[in-house]
């Protein structure tokens, strides 16, 4: 019991810093990365991008 409690607390810590990580990781590797955040709250309904933006906010 007292392994599988820290298996779970390992995993709760890991698990959204690892997704943090990869998003900011991925939001610097852009060649604009202001362009993320201009996305964020302007949707044009068109682009691909934007439709990923929304997708991934939700």
């Amino acid at each position: 019991a007292g392994s599988e409690n820290g298996i779970i607390r390992a995993t709760a810590i890991l698990a959204p810093a690892s997704v943090i990580l990869g998003l900011l990781i991925l939001i610097f590797h852009l060649a604009r990365p202001w362009t993320f955040w201009k996305l964020m709250f302007h949707y044009q309904f068109d682009s691909v991008m934007s439709m990923g933006v929304m997708l991934f906010q939700v």
